[in-house]
């Protein structure tokens, strides 16, 4: 008669129940849907999309994307309670870390939002423009 596979683990030292459990963590961990990481963190659309400022078909929509912005991937995880980190891997050279992605067109974005106020201010009659994403 086949052997359970949980029957079997629960004949093994503690140590080694653990040892096996933490191993099966790490493996599971390496690679996760969105919606994965959304149910490991014990979060509903409807949780995730309150967290977002979005509806709930949003996140569905969000979460059956094949390619999204670096923006929007950072804000999910963030929602999370997570931080998005990207990797670069090479076959010649040791891998990086790449920071900042994403990051630099929000502070542009604030740059120029601040010197369009500026230089509405100095010139009367001109209309001031906000830079999208600005706050």
């Amino acid at each position: 008669m086949p052997t359970n596979v949980d029957d079997y683990l629960k004949t093994l030292p503690i140590e080694r129940q653990r040892s096996i459990a933490e191993r099966a963590v790490e493996g599971v961990a390496e690679e996760l849907t969105l919606r994965e990481l959304r149910s490991l963190s014990k979060l509903t659309q409807v949780e995730m999309a309150k967290l977002l400022g979005i509806k709930q078909d949003g996140v569905s929509r969000i979460e059956n994307r094949p390619d999204m912005l670096v923006s929007t991937l950072r804000k999910a995880i963030a929602a999370m309670d997570g931080q998005l980190v990207i990797m670069a891997t090479f076959t010649n050279r040791p891998s990086v870390h790449l920071g900042g992605i994403g990051m630099e067109l929000r502070r542009a974005a604030k740059k120029k939002s601040s010197r369009e106020a500026v230089t509405a201010q100095k010139k009367p009659g001109r209309k001031q423009v906000r830079a999208i994403g600005a706050h």
